[in-house]
């Protein structure tokens, strides 16, 4: 199987039929074509929770706010198209399934659970995707999480699994993008005004005698 075909949507069929030829066609093509190319290991099996050791590093389904102690598993539907489009990524597109990508997922789910009260990803929308990102604010590298949504979210239109196509781009900004002269405008705003710093130098080389004045120095310096 050196040879495979891309997932070429028909155009006239109901996103929930695309979803499925989806699925269908991670597990039936890509799967063994997968195991085929060493891409993926001989124990390689759909149904497990996690395939970091099949071969997929990071691929561990498991939902928001999952953690070692207390492990809560991505339910259906929404688990069986973050397998298949981590299965597309990493046997199609010859990429890994990094943590961003995962996280990405994650806050997708959780954003279609609380907005829609079902992880369907056909119904997805701009508003689900902002709601999503704002989860990111609790992580760093927000932005990193906001562009691997970004192209869940435009492979899923691409391949014709979204009821309602849309085009959206992560709101985070890339703090790196900050100019210079920004950054020495923002440093600039965050201190005080050199007349105070002054002031506060003077207040300690006077050294003054009364333990209150030095106090209140203090308070006003922190």
């Amino acid at each position: 199987m050196s040879n495979v075909v891309d997932f070429i949507p028909k155009s006239q069929q109901a996103a929930a039929k695309n979803l499925e030829a989806f699925i269908r066609y991670a597990k039936d093509v890509l799967i063994p074509h997968g195991i085929a190319t060493k891409r993926l290991y001989d124990n390689f099996q759909w149904e497990l929770s996690t395939w970091h050791r099949c071969g997929v590093h990071n691929a561990i389904f498991t939902a928001w706010g999952s953690t070692p102690a207390k492990r809560i598993e991505m339910q259906i539907p929404f688990v069986d198209f973050a397998k298949a489009i981590a299965m597309y990524r990493v046997v199609w597109q010859r990429r890994v399934v990094s943590g961003y990508w995962m996280t990405a997922l994650k806050a997708l789910d959780k954003a279609l659970q609380e907005i829609n009260g079902r992880g369907d990803v056909t119904r997805l929308n701009a508003a689900i995707c902002n709601r999503a990102c704002e989860y990111f604010s609790e992580k760093s590298n927000a932005y990193d999480y906001g562009k691997n949504l970004e192209r869940i979210v435009n492979l899923a239109r691409d391949k014709g699994l979204l009821a309602q196509p849309f085009r959206w781009s992560s709101p985070i900004l890339n703090p790196s993008r900050e100019t210079l002269a920004e950054k020495e405008k923002n440093d600039q705003e965050k201190l005080p005004s050199r007349e105070s710093l002054q002031a506060l130098g003077e207040i300690f080389v006077a050294n003054p005698p009364d333990p209150l004045d030095k106090v209140v120095s203090s308070a006003v310096a922190l």
